[in-house]
């Protein structure tokens, strides 16, 4: 429906097409009453508030702006007519369509007008029509009406006029008849044609027009007739007319007489005349012309002594030359100079010697210039005429689009005046064709995503499509619609209903989904079904609907493959599907190599041997003798050599010694021997300062660590051991304690909840010296602890960053410590930026004058400083390390000082285990030569040589 009820392109104007086969009488009466009907429905809806808007929907009230429109009459609020031209038309430039019949239209309305255009915001007067001004309409109510329509000014068509328009005669003008005035009069069109015969006079001349009464002029006469040429020797059928018809005097032999006739021609046949001249010498050289009449000359030779008489150029006369012509027949004398006559198309002269007949063509060289004006060529005069001058230069310049490349040979791109200016083609005035005018279309998809842009190339966004669809557009279901007319590329709204599509296994499910196109599929069926699953061998329940076919038991099908060495070990899968899908088997062959007897572990090569050519590359344990030592080496065996069963045996070392001595004192003093059996491959290891000074400030702590960990190693049925939350410097320290123990550690959970935990290797074992004894003592005891020692596996969770754990209640070595202390050099770092050697040397001969010592630049910002002295080195070194290390950050100069033993370097734990002796890229292992604190007990801070027994390996508890 379109605005107020009316249905859309329905009869709203008068019918033009209306037939006048009744005289005009009964479809004026019907437009009359088509006309009154649709102009008092709008008046009365209008005065009703009954009429709606056909954009917002909204009525239409007295108080409302409007616009209506001049073809259809549908009537709209003005502001969502200018709303609707915005948003179609996008610029100002475009043309837009009417909502209400699609007609376009270029101007946006601007203004309110009452129905007859003659007041500007019409004011509503009681028992007028709302938005009319009162007054006459006045409107023509045709293209050829004279008369204005008398009533009020009213909304809709105004009524067809009744008056009677002039008197008109037919074609023929003969007879006459007066037409009614309307909007369907015209002085024109409305002739009617008597059906007499027309009887003109053709064109011929002898025939009359056979057709009845009609307008414009009668056609050609129809009639043919035979005509003969000028010179009557040839004839031709014509339509009577044709040629121009010229009278000829033709001369024909009959009985051997000569007879001269007159006769009528009508055309030229483009045969020579060939008859006598004048002179009786020569003949006329003239096509098929009009023979003059009987008796007179043709005509006279073109030769004639009184016609020629000077040479071919007629520069003199031919009595000068010393050769008069008297008669025809005698020849032309030439002068011998140069013709100079003008030659044809050029302003040159002619340069060969006086001649008769045409002057050949000019062969002067002339300068011209190519078609774009940037090459010259010399070329012959003649040739420049005739033909375009083209370079081989290609125009590189965009066309006007700034899209394409012109990419024309010799492209006249620049244009020149008549003052010879050369003019760009960007300032071509208009009306002018542009070369550069891309005549490509732009063929770029339009905003409806349906239609392409069909005008030429050009720049910016493509105009809206002007498409529509007058088709209802709807969603699946039917119940959503959107009603014409449709702009192309109109999207459905979704559709809120629910979706009425039966599912193809005919389950109906509670849950429902919404409306969707037949593109997209409904949602898979939930409901659990019995189903067998895809090998057979077992039926499933409670399987969703849309899982039934591919339902699997997840048994291993251990189906024997094809190589007949393996089974199928995929899981249930369909039967007719094949196991290995096509492709070979990639399981490991696994049989029993002849030269070692481990299995193959090429992939599958059945039914071909086994290459044992290549070496085995399974692991063999080999041990000691005493079996406390373990150690695995690549069998390595191939056909050529074969591994002998002595190849097993590793010889035992120092350890092993003393795990045996300790087991014979054991036994001689009846004790039980603290070292579990196996001893094999236990090493010494250090502990470090780190450790060390880390356990004399936490001394309590520690204990209760180590009393938790030895009650870990002794129970063997626990495998982990979980400490409680703590903070990140204790986690990092039971990282770096764990591997001395032989457990592996990691991290768990996220702060503040996060904490460590060890788990149980191989290779548990208890120290032979605790952490805690050993940080009685200065010097650092050696202690035996396994061979393999597994860092803490915090992949997941990094405690073991690189940090100073115990920054608050940092301690500082014994006496002792200090004593035994030994150092080859000591590294100053983090230099300051641009800092040179002799501004180095200045700060430290300020500190320590008249040392000897040298400089040794390791980097850009690191510096090794060694004694020259070698005697007192040592000495030297650690008294230089305590006063640069607190004078030198303080100054500015560098960031850190230490000393660095050269043996220090090569760590005795493995690279696993450094995440806690890490915190020495902050303060080595070396540098800890400090006082120690007073909190600490005599026994211990006052430690020396002395106090250390020499059977501290006895104080383990």
């Amino acid at each position: 429906m379109v605005g107020g009820g009316r249905k859309f392109n329905g009869s709203l104007t008068a019918n033009n097409e209306a037939s006048d086969s009744d005289g005009g009488g009964g479809s004026t009466v019907r437009a009359n009453s088509e006309s009154q009907d649709l102009c008092s429905s709008l008046s009365k809806r209008l005065a009703n508030s009954s009429y709606e808007c056909m954009i917002c929907c909204d009525k239409v009230r007295t108080r409302h702006a409007i616009w209506h429109c001049d073809k259809c009459w549908a009537i709209f609020h003005i502001g969502c007519v200018q709303k609707w031209v915005k948003s179609s038309a996008g610029d100002q430039s475009a043309r837009w369509r009417c909502p209400g019949c699609q007609h376009e239209r270029a101007a946006a309305p601007s203004h309110y007008v009452c129905f007859c255009g003659a007041s500007l915001d019409p004011e509503p007067a009681r028992g007028n029509t709302p938005h009319s001004c009162g007054q006459i309409c006045g409107r023509n109510r045709g293209p050829h009406c004279v008369h204005a329509c008398p009533l009020p000014c009213h909304p809709g068509p105004c009524p067809p006029c009744a008056a009677m328009a002039p008197e008109q005669w037919c074609f023929c003008g003969r007879q006459s008849h007066q037409p009614r005035c309307g909007a369907d009069y015209d002085p024109v069109t409305c002739i009617q044609s008597c059906d007499a015969v027309c009887g003109e006079m053709l064109g011929c001349g002898r025939h009359a027009c056979e057709q009845s009464c009609h307008a414009g002029l009668c056609q050609p006469c129809p009639h043919e007739e035979q005509q003969q040429c000028y010179c009557g020797q040839h004839t031709r059928m014509a339509r009577c007319g044709d040629g121009q018809a010229m009278q000829t005097f033709v001369t024909r032999v009959v009985d051997g007489n000569k007879i001269t006739a007159e006769e009528t021609g009508y055309y030229d046949c483009g045969t020579i005349c060939g008859e006598e001249l004048g002179c009786g010498i020569h003949t006329c050289e003239r096509s098929c012309h009009p023979h003059p009449r009987a008796g007179i000359v043709h005509g006279n030779c073109p030769l004639d002594p009184a016609v020629v008489k000077a040479c071919h150029c007629q520069k003199k006369l031919a009595s000068e030359l010393g050769s008069p012509r008297r008669k025809c027949t005698d020849a032309v004398p030439s002068c011998g100079q140069q013709c100079e006559r003008r030659l044809a198309g050029c302003l040159h002269t002619c340069k060969e010697t006086c001649h008769a007949g045409p002057c050949p063509p000019c062969e002067i060289k002339i300068s011209a210039t190519c078609g774009c004006g940037s090459t010259k060529f010399q070329i012959e005069c003649h040739k420049a005429r005739g033909s375009e001058l083209q370079c081989e230069k290609v125009c590189s310049k965009m066309r006007v689009c700034k899209r394409h490349q012109c990419s024309v040979r010799c492209c006249p791109s620049d244009h020149t005046d008549m003052s010879g200016v050369v003019v760009p083609s960007e300032r071509i005035a208009p009306g002018v064709t542009d070369p550069h005018q891309c005549m490509l279309i732009c063929g770029r998809k339009l905003r409806c995503k349906n239609h392409q842009c069909g005008e030429l190339c050009h720049r910016g966004a493509c105009p809206p499509c002007r498409s529509a669809t007058f088709d209802e557009l709807a969603c699946s279901c039917g119940r959503t619609r959107l009603y014409p007319p449709i702009a192309c590329g109109t999207a459905l709204p979704p559709c809120h209903f629910p979706c009425q599509r039966t599912r193809e296994c005919g389950h109906y499910s509670l849950i429902t989904h919404e409306c969707h196109p037949d593109s997209t599929p409904c949602p898979s069926c939930p409901v659990l079904v019995t189903a067998q699953c895809m090998c057979g061998g077992k039926e499933m329940k409670n399987i969703p609907c849309y899982r039934s076919h591919a339902a699997s038991c997840g048994s291993i099908c251990n189906k024997l493959l094809p190589c007949g060495g393996h089974r199928c070990q995929r899981s249930c899968h369909r039967a007719d599907e094949p196991c290995l899908r096509g492709q070979p088997c990639k399981q490991v062959c696994k049989k029993p190599r002849k030269a070692c007897g481990h299995p193959c572990s090429l992939a599958c090569h059945s039914p071909a041997m086994c290459d044992e050519s290549k070496p085995c590359d399974a692991l063999v344990t080999m041990t000691c003798s005493c079996e406390r030592m373990t150690a695995q080496q690549v069998c390595g065996a191939t056909t050529a050599t074969v591994r002998s069963p002595g190849l097993t045996r590793i010889a035992c070392n120092e350890v092993c010694k003393i795990a045996e001595r300790n087991r014979r004192l054991a036994l001689a003093l009846d004790i039980k021997d603290r070292a579990d059996t196996p001893l094999a491959g236990l090493v010494r290891a250090t502990y470090t300062d780190d450790l060390l000074q880390f356990s004399r400030t936490h001394i309590s702590w520690v204990r209760d660590i180590e009393a938790m960990a030895s009650a870990f190693i002794g129970d063997q049925n626990r495998a982990t051991l979980h400490f409680a939350p703590m903070k990140q410097q204790f986690r990092a320290f039971l990282h770096a304690l764990g591997p001395f123990y032989g457990c592996r550690s990691r991290s768990m959970d996220y702060e503040p909840l996060r904490s460590a935990c060890w788990d149980r290797t191989a290779q548990a074992t208890i120290p032979s010296i605790s952490l805690s004894n050993a940080a009685r003592y200065a010097q650092v005891p050696q202690m035996i602890c396994s061979n393999q020692i597994h860092t803490a596996d915090d992949s997941d969770f990094d405690d073991s960053a690189s940090h100073d754990f115990d920054l608050p209640a940092r301690v500082v070595s014994s006496v002792a410590d200090r004593l035994r202390r030994k150092i080859d050099y000591l590294v100053i770092s983090d230099l300051r930026h641009g800092l040179v050697e002799a501004e180095l040397r200045t700060e430290i001969d300020k500190l320590i004058s008249s040392a000897p010592y040298g400089l040794r630049w390791m980097g850009e910002d690191d510096v090794e400083m060694y004694c020259t002295d070698i005697e007192a080195r040592n000495e030297c070194l650690i008294k230089w390390e305590a006063m640069l290390k607190s004078k030198l950050p303080r100054l500015g100069v560098a960031g850190m000082v230490r000393g660095v033993r050269v043996a220090a370097k090569q760590s005795v734990l493995p690279k696993e285990s450094s995440s806690f002796l890490s915190l020495n890229t902050k303060r080595p292992e070396s540098s800890a030569a400090h006082d120690a604190p007073a909190s600490l007990p005599e026994s211990v801070a006052g430690s020396s040589d002395d106090n250390i027994p020499e059977d501290w390996e006895s104080l383990n508890a």
